[in-house]
């Protein structure tokens, strides 16, 4: 057990958050979790979560993979889903969850449309190798600009011979 000794001061009142979704696009991200969870439905079915981390602003996302349900198509889909991570991140055999933990790749985003009492929300559609960086980059900007280059130097005349060498 903590003690902590906290008092609420229910003067301070912070401003809601506006998480909104990030624009659809390639973004590097970091595994920075994986839990198994229990379904809220039925109890015999559990999932694997795993929460990115999206390095561009620290916003994170989680993907749901049911891999022991009942349902043989949530299986195979979430099977497909964890063997693209995987090929992601160079792994051949995935035998725990901690090798998967800080490790970085490339998530290709899409935006959920709000429903009901549900904001918009970013899912993951797609994984690729973080090798494939450049691809999830801006590309340079280009300036009209130019600069002037510095005055080459003039050219030497040759001394004469030296009688010993420097390193002598």
């Amino acid at each position: 057990m903590v003690e902590l000794n906290f008092q609420v001061d229910p003067t301070i009142v912070e401003e809601p958050k506006s998480f909104a979704p990030l624009p659809d696009g390639r973004y590097a991200a970091m595994i920075t979790g994986a839990s198994v969870g229990t379904s809220s439905k039925d109890d015999r079915n559990k999932y694997l979560c795993v929460e990115f981390t999206i390095e561009q602003n620290n916003s994170r996302v989680w993907v749901y993979l049911n891999l022991w349900n009942k349902s043989d198509d949530a299986v195979r889909i979430s099977k497909q889903n964890l063997n693209d991570i995987c090929l992601s991140l160079g792994l051949t055999n995935l035998t725990d969850t901690d090798q998967i933990i800080g490790k970085r790749l490339l998530v290709d985003l899409t935006t959920k449309p709000a429903q009901g009492n549900y904001a918009a929300k970013n899912e993951i559609r797609g994984y690729k190798s973080i090798s494939e960086e450049k691809s999830a980059q801006p590309s340079p900007q280009v300036t009209t600009q130019t600069e002037v280059a510095a005055p080459t130097p003039a050219p030497q005349q040759p001394s004469a011979p030296q009688e010993k060498n420097p390193w002598e």
